[in-house]
């Protein structure tokens, strides 16, 4: 129940920075995408899967509320990447801030282009709304470009946010019953 205070208190607050950072300088496609950052980070901190699924599709659908986009889209991206990202942490450490940047430019670049697909396919009657359009890849570019930058400050928040409630990373193994070694 900490976990889930916690990622939705850090969902609020990062989407209230992040939004009001862009409004104060009038920015409008170069501002972080918090929640992908905080997802990517919950994949990476050893939760279990249906926990960190229901907690990534709630940050997409706040992302959603928030961008004003098709209701559902980001959760869907959120949920399906998170599952990909949990299923790398079991493999793979990132180590240190370009690791996390990576991952948070990897991550929202998903999202983005499983929205700008699904907006593509869900708007077909809306003119200028084309998968080729530059302009939407260069949204798409720059929104990275922010979420990949503010990344790794963002992760080693949460991080120590989740380490001053007690909640340090736990083991994705299970015990088999074995000699503690």
């Amino acid at each position: 129940m900490a976990r889930v205070a916690l990622f939705v208190l850090l969902l609020i607050a990062g989407l209230a920075l992040a939004g009001g950072l862009a409004d104060a300088f009038g920015l409008t496609v170069f501002a972080p995408e918090v929640p992908a950052i905080l997802t990517a980070q919950l994949a990476w901190s050893g939760v279990t899967m249906p926990l960190g699924v229901g907690l990534a599709v709630l940050a997409g659908y706040v992302q959603d509320l928030d961008a004003g986009g098709v209701t559902g889209l980001g959760a869907l991206a959120y949920g399906v990447g998170f599952v990909v990202l949990a299923r790398l942490a079991r493999r793979f450490a990132v180590p240190g801030a370009v690791g996390r940047l990576l991952v948070c430019a990897a991550f929202v670049a998903f999202v983005d282009l499983v929205v700008l697909v699904g907006m593509v396919a869900a708007l077909p009657s809306v003119p200028g709304r084309r998968i080729w359009d530059p302009h939407a890849w260069d949204a798409v570019a720059w929104h990275v470009a922010a979420t990949a930058l503010a990344g790794p400050a963002v992760w080693l928040v949460a991080e120590a946010a989740a380490r001053r409630v007690g909640l340090d990373r736990v083991t994705l193994v299970p015990r088999t019953g074995g000699a503690d070694r």
